[in-house]
């Protein structure tokens, strides 16, 4: 029966104050013998993400954050790691040329750092709304009312969850020895003209009638 062997700590099972190992799983194979075994990893899933996530959402950008860290609050200190883990994953996959299109579109210009918070509201919309944006920047219009977005700090919460767990400042040091076999981030794609409004109308017809003024047509009123 397979069993996990969680990361090495002190006697105080939610303490950090011993070196944290990446977290293991060790499963014996059916009729073998139990020297057989095989190990892997049993850092957080994409589903146990996604569900804390989509379990704190709320409409309201305060209401969210503090949501977010209600439900961080239910993991264990090593379990917030691995949800941050996930979470920059997740922003660094959706650095696509498109997405940061969109996102021009949506908050009227949108800077590198700007791009990043657009990245981190769309993570926090939950994984339908993520993975539909990422094929297809377009999809976002079916959740937009024509308002600017903001992620609102939503990557920040674990940090906040991870210090009043357990006091102490190495979140950061702890994240990067976490994030050591992270995939890199998908290549960008080919640059286009944010400012070109006939660029953007081909490309998110449904986002440019929320968020794009209409051209001007001749004048209805006539000439004298």
């Amino acid at each position: 029966m397979p069993y996990c062997a969680g990361p090495r700590v002190a006697a105080d099972p939610v303490s950090p104050k011993m070196a944290w190992q990446p977290y293991t799983c060790t499963a014996a194979r059916p009729d073998d013998a139990p020297a057989r075994r095989t190990v892997m990893r049993c850092a957080m899933d994409w589903k146990s993400f996604w569900k804390v996530i989509e379990d704190a959402y709320r409409p309201d950008a305060i209401d969210h954050f503090e949501a977010l860290k209600e439900r961080l609050g239910d993991l264990k200190w090593f379990e917030v790691i691995e949800f941050q883990v996930k979470f920059d994953e997740a922003i660094s996959s959706a650095n696509l040329i498109d997405l940061w299109g969109a996102a021009h579109l949506i908050n009227g210009g949108c800077s590198d750092d700007g791009f990043r918070d657009f990245r981190v509201w769309l993570v926090g919309r939950g994984r339908h709304a993520y993975e539909h944006a990422l094929k297809n920047p377009d999809s976002l219009a079916d959740i937009l009312d024509g308002d600017p977005v903001d992620g609102f700090g939503l990557d920040a919460s674990a940090l906040r969850v991870y210090e009043e767990k357990t006091g102490m400042s190495d979140f950061y040091a702890r994240l990067d020895r976490a994030e050591e076999n992270a995939p890199p981030p998908p290549p960008e794609g080919t640059d286009w003209d944010f400012d070109d409004p006939d660029e953007m109308r081909k490309r998110f017809p449904k986002l440019c009638h929320l968020y794009l003024v209409p051209p001007e047509g001749p004048n209805e009123e006539g000439t004298s």
